[in-house]
Formats: structure tokens, C-alpha cells, sequence
């Protein structure tokens, strides 16, 4: 059975995990159904279900289904988990478009996966699956204020929910982060060997059918690691594993070279930079003028600054893990769109990983829970919320005395104008050679006290 721990406010026990996990998948479920209502609703319905390019993964199904022998000419993207997947949904006989729907909510669903084991585990996060939601819904947030039914415009969140615009990719990236995070966690001066066992097959899996893992992953991820390498000897392996993983994808590749008609060599060209440079320049300026597209850039930088702040925060709490995926939140952007724009590429869908990554910060910022046995408190959180209680307590003590009982002042009382009177009244009106000073204080509902004189013996109680 799955163990309960008590929440710290009231010590009842906590819903058992399964239970929590499972309302966090429904949760996420129905952030899918509402994204894809969304997409479905605006002109992006037409990008989901008419456009060539998104039809290409129901048109292998459809072939392989009726037996015909394959003989496909495609990109460098060969579409394996996507069709595969699709492949399982047509079984319940929904129709092109039905299905393609159904395939759209549970890319969402798979997101909120990855999210999930990039939060934390729940011995280590104090809320990883309000966290994994958080961000998703982010997500989702970005997604339904996408409208544009181009393929070319700069609304890549809604592309999570077609099986031809790397959507398995951004899952890999996403779950391959998460699994770094758990090695460093739960290693800390072992080797994580399930980490890089995990780092590496889903490296292998996603190169194997989209080489730009390579570029969305392997390099910004490698160079996280290989800064936190230099703390944590289990970030070499992880940095070791993912580069493994990667070249055996590639290596995998060779054999479905008679299935792939353009490598992507042709994709990298420096000499075009500065047009590449205009024309994203070109698509973020028609972004921003777009209802609702303004608002999302604000987001999104919003979030971007946000992955910086945790990545500082957390590093100085030295929480490891957490750090890595924060640091990935800001990295993969800043490296990706960079990179494409060296290369001189003209591919707005190349450029994804600057909508998902920055929700990784939303996922990262979870800090250390009670322990299940002594109910210990985070550090940091925890003293920073005892001094705000002793401040409090120190307020409200030195409010609840009268000011004749006060201790004396360092330095004279400013001499006020007559006309500011109630000072003065106030003053002279509590009595000085008495044992009591003239003023009361309720401390309960039933019965008053009077505080401590500076000249009295003591308090006394009054009715």
C-alpha cells in the first residue's frame, strides 16, 4: 500500500500517492481536451486535419493497414513513435479526423509525463505534480492563443498536437532533462547507472527517428552537465550516456537510409545568416501583432527570466538536480535560436524548444518537503519563515504594551506644537507613581489584564 504522510497543517494523513498521481494525469487530460478544443475551434484546425504534411503519418497507417507494400521518399524525420501511436488509435474507429484529435490530447498527456519526472519525485519536491501542472497549463496557455493556419508562422506550441511536427521530439527532450534530474538526486557520490541507461535510450530512440534531438538535446543538456560535472562526478556519466545514446541513433539511422530522401545537409548554410536573422525577425514582428500574440512573447519572456532567477536561487540551495532542469529552461532557447539563425535556416518549427523549455522553470521550483519520518522542514524555507515569525512575535509584543511601560529611549522625545495634543494627553493621563499605568489589554474573551508598570511591582489582574 502506498505510505501516507501527514500534511504539516493539520497532521491528518495525505492522500495516498497513486491517488495523487492519478488526479494529476486526469487534471492533465483535460488541459489536453482543452487545448485541442481550442486548436480545433480557430483557422489552426485546418494546419491539425487538410494540411498535406500532418496527413503524412494517417497515410502510412492507412497503407500499412491495407497491406500495401512501402516504398516512402521522406525527410530526415521518419515519424517512428508517431505512427506508431497513431497506428493504436485508429482502433477505435474514430475517423481521420477524430483520431488525429485523440492523437493531439494525448501528445498533451505525454508532455505532463515528461513534466512529471522533470519535477521531482515526491520525497524531494514539496509540490511536483501542482509543479508539472503549472507548467503544463502554461503550455497549454501558449497553444490556444495560437490561430494562424500557416505552418510557417511563429505559433509553435499548437504544433504539439500534429504527429508530424516533432512532437515526439519535444517529448524526448523534455523527459530526457527529467531523467538527468532524478540521476542527480537520488546519486550523490554513486554513478545514477539507471539515469544513463534511461539518458541514453531515450537519446537513441529520438535521434534514431529525428536527428534534430542532437541539437534540441544533446548539446545544450551536454553542456549543462558538463558544468555540473565539475561538482558532481554522476553529471559525467549522464554526459556520457547522452552522447552515447546519440551516436547510436545516428548509427541506427544507416540502415533506413533508403527510406530518408534528404539528410539535412542541406539545412546548413552560415553564408545566409543575416537573412535567416531577418526572417525570424520578420515572423516575431507578425507574432506580436497578432490577437493574443503579444501577450504570449510577454509570457514567454516572462518565463524565460524566470528559469534564470531558479537556476540562481536553486544553485545556491544546492539543489543539483532541480538546477540542471531550470538551467535547461534558458539554455535550450538561447542555443537553439542562435544556432539556427548561424545556420541559416528558414523554419519556424525548428525553433520549439523556445516555447517548451521555458516552462521547465515552472516544473524546477519545488523545494525540499517534511521528511515522512521526522517531519523536518526545508532549511532555507524553513528559517526564512521563523524569522518572519520572530518578527512577527517581536511586533506584536512591543504593540500590546502601553507606552508607559515601555524601556526608555536613547535619544529625547521631540518637543511637539500645542496644537498636536493627543500625545500629550495620552501621557499625562497614565499614572506615574502608581503600580499600574492606566492602560488594559484583553488577553482572552473572558478576562483582562494589565500590563507591567516600570514603576509598579507587578501586573494585577482586573475583572
Amino acid at each position: 500500500m502506498a505510505e501516507e504522510s501527514p500534511t504539516p497543517a493539520t497532521g491528518t494523513p495525505a492522500p495516498p500517492r497513486w491517488a495523487r498521481e492519478l488526479l494529476g494525469v486526469l487534471v492533465a487530460v483535460a488541459i489536453g481536451i482543452a487545448v485541442v478544443a481550442a486548436v480545433t475551434a480557430s483557422a489552426r484546425a485546418d494546419l491539425l486535419f487538410h494540411d498535406a504534411d500532418s496527413l503524412v503519418t494517417t497515410l502510412i497507417v492507412r497503407s500499412i493497414a491495407i497491406g500495401q507494400p512501402q516504398d516512402w521518399a521522406l525527410s530526415s524525420v521518419l515519424f517512428l513513435p508517431e505512427t506508431a501511436v497513431l497506428g493504436l488509435l485508429t482502433l477505435f474507429g474514430l475517423g481521420v479526423e477524430g483520431t488525429l484529435a485523440l492523437a493531439g490530447v494525448v501528445n498533451v498527456v505525454a508532455l505532463y509525463g515528461a513534466l512529471r519526472v522533470a519535477a521531482g519525485t515526491l520525497a524531494r519536491g514539496r509540490a511536483p505534480i501542482a509543479g508539472a501542472l503549472l507548467a503544463l497549463g502554461a503550455f497549454g496557455l501558449l497553444a490556444a492563443s495560437e490561430a494562424s493556419p500557416s505552418r510557417d508562422a511563429l505559433e509553435l506550441a499548437s504544433l504539439l498536437t500534429t504527429t508530424t511536427y516533432y512532437s515526439a521530439t519535444v517529448i524526448g527532450v523534455v523527459l530526457t532533462v527529467g531523467i538527468a534530474r532524478r540521476g542527480l538526486d537520488r546519486a550523490r557520490g554513486a554513478v545514477p547507472w539507471g539515469a544513463v541507461a534511461g539518458v541514453g535510450l531515450v537519446a537513441a530512440a529520438s535521434v534514431l527517428t529525428n536527428p534534430l534531438f542532437a541539437v534540441w538535446a544533446t548539446v545544450p543538456l551536454g553542456l549543462v552537465l558538463g558544468v555540473v560535472a565539475i561538482r558532481r562526478r554522476g553529471a559525467r556519466w549522464l554526459v556520457g550516456g547522452l552522447a552515447a545514446g546519440t551516436a547510436i541513433g545516428f548509427a541506427g539511422r544507416i540502415p533506413l537510409a533508403p527510406f530518408i530522401a534528404n539528410t539535412g545537409a542541406g539545412y546548413f548554410d552560415p553564408s545566409l545568416w543575416r537573412s535567416s536573422l531577418e526572417y525570424y525577425g520578420a515572423l516575431l514582428a507578425d507574432r506580436w501583432s497578432a490577437p493574443w500574440g503579444a501577450a504570449s512573447v510577454v509570457l514567454l519572456l516572462v518565463l524565460w527570466g524566470g528559469c534564470i532567477a531558479a537556476t540562481v536561487l536553486l544553485a545556491r540551495r544546492s539543489e543539483i538536480g532541480a538546477t540542471v532542469v531550470a538551467a535547461c529552461g534558458w539554455a535550450m532557447p538561447l542555443l537553439v535560436v542562435g544556432g539556427a539563425v548561424v545556420a541559416g535556416t528558414h523554419a519556424a518549427r525548428y525553433l520549439q524548444p523556445a516555447v517548451f523549455a521555458p516552462v521547465l522553470g515552472l516544473a524546477s521550483r519545488c523545494c525540499r518537503r517534511c521528511c515522512r519520518a521526522r517531519s523536518r522542514r526545508c532549511g532555507p524555507c524553513w528559517r526564512s519563515l521563523r524569522r518572519w515569525r520572530r518578527w512577527w512575535g517581536w511586533w506584536r509584543r512591543s504593540g500590546s504594551v502601553c507606552p508607559g511601560s515601555r524601556p526608555p529611549r536613547t535619544r529625547p522625545m521631540p518637543t511637539w506644537p500645542a496644537s498636536w495634543t493627543g500625545w500629550s494627553s495620552r501621557a499625562a493621563s497614565a499614572p506615574a507613581s502608581s503600580g499600574q499605568c492606566g492602560c488594559r489589554r484583553r488577553t482572552s474573551p473572558t478576562r483582562e489584564s494589565s500590563c507591567r508598570s516600570t514603576t509598579g511591582s507587578g501586573a494585577t489582574r482586573g475583572s
